[in-house]
């Protein structure tokens, strides 16, 4: 066989041997980043042709995202990667790893009177922080997490309104119950009783039908009406009309 490749065949026998030589061995490397989030088997030496497999295992909070060559060039994102040795500089490649990511779900009982939100994302070890948002008249009840019920503390100050996690670690499914604020009603009856088997209500929300107070009597002694700031002159018939708000105090006053 001349230089050129060409074949010149004799005009006697001749036998021709096929002489193979090893091929040529070829490092691979693999970095992991960051590196304390996983580990990659297995790395080493192979000749050319080898088919080589790269398998990547992510620590607990943590999942395999990319591989890189040693310019930083993206290969893919499949794991194992599988490829066949040869020329190619298999040195310094990367497999990189990023934060687990969890999925938040947020309810409201009632979006009408309340809703929740959240700020930042939702990846292993992160802080979450979800705010509740009741409509005017309104308060959250309770925070409900994962399916218990839950309070609130930031930075030991007590907020119901805030909810914090400082160390995202699973999937989150919460809900904010709201429900109308309560307001008080206190009485002072100065001695007075009401009539057997009445009552007066101590606390009202703006969803309250109207509420006509019942009026005390004592022996000897005439109900003269009752005194309220809202109320210029003892008033007989007291009716707190529906969605009413605040706080409210009653006293009772009497003559002979």
């Amino acid at each position: 066989i001349t230089s050129t490749g060409v074949l010149l065949v004799p005009n006697q026998e001749v036998r021709y041997y096929a002489l193979w030589e090893e091929s040529d061995e070829y490092d691979v490397s693999v970095a992991v980043v960051p590196s304390t989030w996983g580990n990659v088997t297995w790395t080493g030496t192979y000749t050319m042709w080898d088919e080589i497999t790269l398998t990547a295992t992510a620590n607990e909070g943590f999942q395999f995202s990319w591989w890189f060559d040693s310019s930083d060039n993206f290969l893919t994102g499949s794991n194992p990667y599988i490829f066949t040795a040869d020329a190619s500089d298999w040195t310094g490649l990367k497999a990189v790893f990023e934060l687990n990511e969890y999925s938040i779900t947020t309810w409201s009982n009632d979006e009408s009177i309340g809703t929740i939100s959240y700020q930042w994302e939702p990846r292993h070890g992160k802080r979450i922080e979800f705010t509740a948002s009741p409509s005017l008249w309104y308060i959250l009840q309770r925070w409900i997490l994962n399916g218990e019920t839950v309070l609130t503390w930031n930075n030991q100050e007590y907020t119901w309104n805030t909810l914090v996690i400082e160390s995202l670690t699973g999937n989150a499914n919460l809900t904010g119950e709201f429900q109308a604020q309560q307001y008080y009603i206190s009485y002072d009856l100065a001695g007075w009783e009401l009539e057997e088997w009445k009552t007066n209500p101590t606390a009202y929300t703006i969803a309250s039908s109207a509420i006509t107070l019942n009026n005390p009597s004592k022996t000897g002694f005439n109900f003269s009406g009752w005194m309220w700031t809202d109320l210029s002159e003892p008033t007989l018939e007291v009716i707190i009309p529906a969605w009413s708000t605040w706080d409210r105090s009653y006293t009772a006053n009497f003559s002979r």
